[in-house]
């Protein structure tokens, strides 16, 4: 983020999960901090709010799609604002899971999120979506290349 606003770009921040609004693009050291603040604070909350419309991306923009990819929604958003022309890094944060617990049934249940999400990951590399793993321990780097390269569309 302050790399971005150092640049002169333009930062915002719109929560796909949550109900309140979203942190308007803005630029400068206060708005950077702002940005560091609120994301430094976000958490999972319950039940996802419908979305209506993919939320309005300024011409140009990079996008960066945080997400376990559990579900379709923040997948298809990616695509969708891939197909009209955004560069698009999806960074991936589902944590390694724990399954030493499970049931045979709920083992059962995960191996199909597991192929469902795979897919989804899948879908979004052959659209050109960048993939960025948190849980790889180079994705801190991996991240800041990516963000750091401009490409044409």
């Amino acid at each position: 983020t302050r790399a971005y606003v150092a640049a002169g770009d333009r930062v915002g921040v719109e929560d796909l999960r949550a109900l309140h609004h979203p942190m308007r693009p803005g630029s400068g050291r206060r708005h950077a901090e702002r940005v560091r603040q609120w994301l430094s604070v976000v958490r999972p909350l319950g039940v996802p709010r419908p979305l209506v419309r993919a939320p309005r991306v300024p011409s140009g923009a990079l996008v960066v799609v945080v997400s376990t990819f559990l579900d379709s929604e923040a997948a298809d958003l990616a695509l969708l604002w891939r197909r009209i022309g955004h560069r698009v890094i999806a960074v991936d944060v589902l944590p390694r899971l724990r399954t030493a617990q499970l049931s045979a049934r709920e083992r059962l249940a995960l191996r199909l999120l597991r192929i469902e999400r795979s897919d989804r990951l899948a879908a979004l590399e052959a659209a050109d979506v960048e993939l960025v793993r948190w849980a790889d321990p180079s994705a801190d780097a991996v991240l800041r290349r990516l963000s750091a390269r401009r490409r044409p569309r």
